[in-house]
């Protein structure tokens, strides 16, 4: 009975010790002393969330605190990949692929949303695979406060992907998990960490481009606010509360060189639209109420949202 007493005695002595003293955690220039060149050259100590890539394909998520100069949370994303159980896993440099006996479409992606393939009839559900990839990608906010990893789960036989994102803020707290049934390519996060806006292709046979378009996502409750197709897309990205999408340049009805933008203000529920001059848009910055242009010839302009800009309500 005395040796359980002391024993007992021992582990609440432990557990007043740990709860007492915060033990050292990792300092910064610790943990970038252990990277590999490549990771080193991505690292900015003073945003508090990193992407590092490792020349081995190793992906890591990195959460920091600059004033405490301490590492406080590393996530090892291929590692960590909610999808890691669905098979047997090859791994390569830039991706994991999952092989299992045959699965009906159904059982592997549970409750898919066809929307985005609906017009392509090769892809139904009751086909049966025995494969899958899984790949990686990430997106964040401009301030560096909030932070997306994208796994993207992927059928080669019907050519079709899963897109799943784990969104953090800057202390590494995960704040949601959110489905499409697209294949991202890129992602971008408003500064407030309400919205996410990502661009999409899907793809035939012999990696021909179907279709390309956008999604908005509320990141808070996972519904989707916008889902546009856009032809000619060059991709998207964010600037304060603003999502953007644009096109690569084309030749306007009066020959000139230009590249369409959809602006997105989604708590005003509206989208202003505009072909902008290439030779302006480059150096061009979104401010409060509309864009400031800045051409090659060194000359500059302003348009506003409300005068310059083709305004559509969102549903």
């Amino acid at each position: 009975m005395k040796n359980v007493n002391t024993k007992l005695i021992i582990c609440l002595i432990i557990l007043l010790l740990k709860n007492t003293f915060s033990f050292a955690q990792e300092t910064i220039q610790q943990f970038k002393s252990r990277l590999t060149r490549q990771e080193h050259g991505q690292f900015d100590s003073n945003m508090p969330i990193n992407f590092t890539s490792s020349e081995d394909g190793k992906y890591a998520l990195v959460f920091s605190d600059k004033v405490k100069d301490q590492i406080i949370k590393t996530i090892d994303i291929r590692e960590q990949n909610p999808f890691s159980n669905i098979g047997l896993k090859t791994s390569s440099r830039y991706y994991d692929i999952f092989s299992f006996e045959n699965r009906n479409f159904e059982e592997v992606f549970p409750n898919f949303n066809f929307a985005s393939w609906l017009r392509y009839s090769r892809f139904y559900d009751t086909i049966e695979i025995n494969q899958v990839t899984v790949s990686y990608g990430y997106g964040d906010s401009n301030n560096g406060q909030y932070a997306a990893i994208a796994y993207f789960l992927g059928s080669e036989v019907i050519g079709i992907c899963r897109t799943l994102f784990v969104v953090f803020d800057s202390t590494g707290m995960e704040i949601n998990r959110l489905t499409v049934d697209v294949g991202a390519n890129q992602i971008s996060i408003t500064d407030d960490g309400k919205y996410l806006i990502l661009s999409y292709r899907a793809y035939e046979e012999d990696q021909i481009v179907l279709n390309t378009g956008i999604n908005i996502i509320n990141i808070h409750d996972n519904s989707i606010i916008v889902n546009k197709e856009i032809d000619n897309l060059a991709g998207v990205f964010t600037a304060n509360k603003y999502l953007i999408a644009g096109t690569h340049k084309y030749l306007s009805q009066n020959g000139k060189e230009v590249r369409k933008r959809w602006i997105f203000d989604i708590d005003q529920k509206s989208v202003f639209i505009k072909e902008l001059d290439v030779e302006c848009i480059g150096k061009a910055k979104i401010i409060e109420d509309g864009i400031q242009m800045n051409c090659l010839n060194g000359s500059s302009y302003k348009l506003t949202f409300t005068k310059d800009f083709e305004r559509e309500d969102l549903k």
